[in-house]
């Protein structure tokens, strides 16, 4: 795998009515969006929403920082050429924070070239998937005027420790 060219952009658009996930409402989506060329023609995309935090610093550093590390060499795998990111992250004291985010994103972007070099989807390229498996998340942003009940489909979990977080 060859990287030849990529496209980094910030980008933005207004969610359809406030969230308030914190005290001031969040009025407009933000995130990062990746385009890496591999020399034989397919191009890998990867992005990240950022919710109006970093979003130029992430952008920055793909296009800066990271981009010049991968374009031109040559990688057998996706993984390969992510360490070699992370190495050098790890030299400059990058390890956290928005470069993370940044070099997720640049893997997203890669697996994608790998999988469509491939012509199978990751899942198949990887294995099989293991048994479903119960979740449970919680937080994100709520719409206007409070938080709204999550709706609960039959079958569906309780957090850990039950609805008020105690354990019962």
């Amino acid at each position: 795998m060859r990287i030849v060219q990529a496209d980094v952009a910030a980008v933005a658009a207004p969610y359809p009515r406030p969230l308030f996930p914190a005290p001031d409402p969040l009025v407009t989506n933000t995130a990062v969006v990746v385009h890496l060329h591999e020399r034989d023609g397919c191009v890998g995309f990867g992005y990240a929403p950022t919710f109006g935090f970093g979003t130029q610093a992430v952008r920055s550093f793909i296009a800066d920082d990271l981009v010049p590390r991968l374009c031109g060499v040559d990688y057998e795998t996706s993984a390969d050429a992510v360490a070699a990111l992370v190495a050098g992250a790890a030299l400059a004291g990058r390890l956290a924070g928005a470069a993370r985010l940044a070099i997720s994103m640049v893997e997203t972007a890669l697996l994608d070239i790998e999988g469509k070099l491939a012509g199978r989807p990751l899942h198949q390229l990887w294995g099989r998937a293991a048994a479903p498996t119960p979740a449970y998340a919680s937080g994100g942003p709520q719409p206007a005027g409070g938080r709204a009940a999550a709706p609960r489909r039959p079958g569906g979990h309780r957090p850990p420790g039950g609805r008020d977080g105690r354990r019962e």
